[in-house]
């Protein structure tokens, strides 16, 4: 991929072996917020970042969802929601340790813009 566009092909990161703690009693998963801290080199251009979801150790992945990164001062970007199942019903064992998976790819109009990511989190809202 070229430019700003998210496209899975540019540089991502594959972030898998969370152990979410949910207990076995779920009935359903109400939303999954992916929490990354970032910030750019410098503010030339314009630049994304994207996350996407996997159940199954990166075989099929979720829609993507793009955020804009615009400062060189770290900040923290939120993707999903409390209400926002990315587009899918989840079951509690596609949110294993070694099934559920998170990617993060960076996107810019400048080809030598640097990324800085420093922590990446999840959480999971649910029904009991």
């Amino acid at each position: 991929g070229s430019g700003a566009v998210p496209d899975a092909r540019k540089d991502r990161h594959r972030l898998w072996g969370y152990v979410l703690g949910l207990p076995g009693a779920v009935t359903s998963i109400d939303g999954i917020r992916v929490r990354a801290d970032v910030r750019l080199g410098d503010v030339t251009g314009t630049s994304n970042l994207c996350a996407q979801l996997s159940w199954n150790a990166g075989t099929t992945w979720t829609t993507m969802q793009t955020l804009a990164v615009t400062t060189t001062t770290e900040t923290t970007v939120t993707f999903g929601g409390t209400a926002d199942a990315w587009g899918r019903a989840w079951s509690l064992a596609e949110l294993g340790a070694t099934t559920f998976r998170v990617r993060l790819i960076d996107a810019s109009t400048s080809a030598s813009k640097r990324f800085d990511l420093d922590y990446v989190a999840v959480s999971v809202s649910y029904t009991p």
